[in-house]
């Protein structure tokens, strides 16, 4: 492993962008506000604000999607650059996280959304036939996840996979252990499958989950790693959040 200076330094970028996430309390008083205008002005006062920029209440909702995937994986690479040369493929590989639902629609629906085919991302995947889908993404970025193709798979479970691989062969058993306990806390796949609240509390204890352990496991390489998978789920909060407003805005009131 690195030596405890490394980790130091790493530490404490790590807390400080730790403490700039959105608190419970945050988030409360967010949900609360229906309209988009006062949301966006709300959230800006918050540690949210960089993600914020360039938003308008008019910003089409896929543009709003596509900003917040770029600077998740700008913050993942950049978190990827602060760890020691052997992780830094592995924490960079969770910059594809954020874009698993995404890809999993388009290996399983014949017509995806016409958002996807005007989408710079994958617009070249969503124009081709759904059988040629996966070879396809065997020759892009995300071609580790080409084997999911044509196969009921949960991509997450194809994502873990690859990222196994790309840890380095000298690392720590406790981390080794507590990689597999990450895996096993996922809720599930298909959210189809659990009614809405049973959906909300799997989600409700993964977060709490991935919080007591970037506490509890610090100054490791997999302290970079837990703080990426928290911010993915803020992200994942935060579209939903303005989604809703975007697409669903509270009725006028009237005159």
């Amino acid at each position: 492993m690195a030596d405890s200076g490394r980790y130091d330094y790493i530490q404490t970028r790590l807390q400080a962008r730790h403490g700039q996430r959105p608190t419970a309390a945050t988030w409360q008083r967010l949900t609360a506000l229906r309209d988009l205008s006062l949301f966006l002005q709300t959230a800006r006062s918050s540690g949210l604000r960089p993600w914020l920029e360039g938003f308008a209440p008019d910003t089409p909702p896929h543009r709003m999607e596509q900003l917040l995937r770029q600077r998740f994986r700008a913050e993942a690479q950049l978190v990827a650059s602060w760890q020691p040369r052997a992780w830094q493929a592995a924490t960079a590989w969770i910059a594809h996280w954020i874009d698993l639902p995404a890809l999993g629609g388009l290996l399983r629906l014949e017509q995806p959304p016409a958002w996807m085919r005007e989408d710079p991302d994958y617009g070249p995947l969503a124009e081709l036939p759904r059988a040629a889908r996966g070879e396809a993404m065997s020759h892009s970025r995300w071609a580790a996840l080409a084997p999911a193709a044509g196969r009921s798979i949960d991509l997450r479970r194809v994502w873990f996979a690859r990222w196994r691989r790309l840890w380095p062969q000298q690392r720590d058993k406790q981390l080794e252990l507590l990689a597999t306990a990450l895996q096993q806390q996922l809720p599930q796949g298909d959210a189809t499958a659990t009614s809405p609240a049973a959906d909300a509390a799997a989600r409700e204890h993964w977060r709490s989950w991935l919080k007591f352990r970037f506490r509890q496991h610090t100054r490791s390489p997999l302290t970079p790693m837990l703080y990426l998978f928290m911010l993915a789920q803020d992200v994942e909060r935060l579209r939903g959040e303005l989604l809703q407003r975007r697409l669903f805005p509270p009725p006028a009131e009237a005159a």
